[in-house]
């Protein structure tokens, strides 16, 4: 079995690499891929030949490890591969227009989350919370009763505090909105920087990277209680609804308007009032993916 970088290369410049992947027992069908020896919070998918992945953390010398199972669950040996990165590491500012050679390079919206979320993971000391802030703070991790060290409480701090520039549209409550919508749908609370990405893919109504069967069952069946008819996944307005019930995606541009009709017909099909982040993203389906009865 192995695990090549890049088909080889010393060095990147990105984050971004290409596996390619190898095992030499033909019935080894899944593969675990991670930027950590111990494959924390990583998962078992369908084994493929190349994977684009991304490099965690600063420069320097960024080691991925893969192993590989067969249908019996015989797993075999862990095995890696290293590459040196050499990332440009760019200021944070709203537009994030970094200069190569003194030519301005316009990122794409996905290489600016990307960004964002490497410096929301790597921040290293705990940021001075107003009052606000720190209630909102000490409410996420309460919530989500889970074991946290002190950079996974850095990060979650920074963001709900200064949040990063393609959100910053939204204020701490709805930053911490978006880890409570993030919450619901996974689980746990991110303490990856990949899990960061989706945390701030959600805040810009993205879709998230990772998927959860179970989030998404749950909201088709919000989505009979609303709609009164099972939702067709091929539709784009269906999908759109189930995925904005199920991971809690922010639209770009809020209409108020839209949303006060859409409390209203929360109100009605769901017999009350929403309350927690679910009924709440349930009500952001309603006013924006177009989904009709």
């Amino acid at each position: 079995v192995l695990v090549i970088i890049n088909t080889g290369e010393a060095t990147t410049t990105s984050r971004t690499v290409t596996l390619t992947l190898s095992a030499t027992d033909a019935s080894s069908i899944y593969m675990m891929i991670s930027n950590e020896p111990a494959f924390s919070g990583a998962s078992w998918e369908n084994s493929s030949t190349t994977k684009s992945w991304l490099l965690a953390g600063e420069n320097g010398i960024k080691t991925v490890y893969a192993k590989f199972k067969d249908a019996s669950n015989n797993t075999s040996g862990v095995v890696s591969d290293s590459i040196s990165l050499d990332f440009a590491a760019v200021a944070l500012e709203p537009k994030l227009e970094p200069e190569v050679l003194g030519v301005k390079i316009v990122l794409t919206q996905l290489e600016q989350i990307q960004l964002e979320a490497t410096t929301v993971y790597n921040y290293n000391k705990f940021v001075a919370l107003n009052d606000i802030t720190r209630e909102l703070y000490i409410s996420t991790r309460k919530n989500g009763q889970q074991d946290l060290v002190d950079q996974d409480k850095y990060a979650l701090a920074y963001y709900i505090h200064n949040g990063a520039p393609t959100t910053e549209k939204l204020g701490a409550g709805e930053r911490a909105g978006v880890l409570s919508s993030y919450l619901s749908a996974f689980g746990k609370l991110p303490k990856t920087e990949i899990e960061w990405q989706d945390v701030i893919k959600i805040g810009n109504g993205r879709w998230p990277s990772e998927k959860n069967s179970a989030a998404e069952t749950k909201a088709k069946l919000s989505f009979k209680k609303i709609y009164g008819r099972e939702a067709k996944m091929a539709n784009v307005n269906n999908n759109a609804a189930v995925t904005v019930m199920a991971y809690g995606l922010r639209p770009s541009q809020r209409n108020l308007n839209s949303e006060k009709a859409a409390i209203l017909s929360f109100k009605y099909f769901m017999k009350r009032a929403p309350t927690t982040a679910p009924d709440w993203d349930i009500v952001r389906a309603i006013a924006y993916s177009g989904a009709k009865r």
